[in-house]
């Protein structure tokens, strides 16, 4: 028996190249979190248990690079008060001051 090479073309070789990196495998995590909390608003009867368990089985096993911290973006306590400072341009302002100095800077970031 000999062993044949599937011939893939350029882009799903690029696809798999992808799934393979780091941000691949981000990209990925990030997508089942979101899926898997929409999910979570389809009303119970037709709710798909079984699917949702197994996508946070593969978010939390082969994904977690980017499932974890986007869960903890959307559910995480420790980044809401940094999301609406950045929405209300609070740090945006602090980062595009590059006329201060450094120092200036580090005092601004500690208040």
């Amino acid at each position: 028996m000999t062993k044949e090479k599937i011939k893939l073309s350029k882009d799903k070789k690029e696809a798999y190249e992808l799934l393979q990196s780091m941000r691949g495998q981000y990209i990925i995590g990030q997508a089942l979190y979101l899926a898997i909390s929409k999910l979570k608003e389809v009303p119970k009867e037709r709710r798909e248990i079984s699917n949702m368990a197994d996508m946070e089985l593969l978010a939390e096993q082969l994904f977690n690079i980017g499932y974890a911290p986007t869960k903890l973006i959307y559910e995480g306590d420790a980044f809401k008060d940094l999301l609406d400072k950045s929405q209300m341009g609070v740090l945006s302002n602090i980062v595009d001051d590059k006329s201060e100095d450094s120092e200036d800077t580090n005092n601004k970031l500690k208040n």
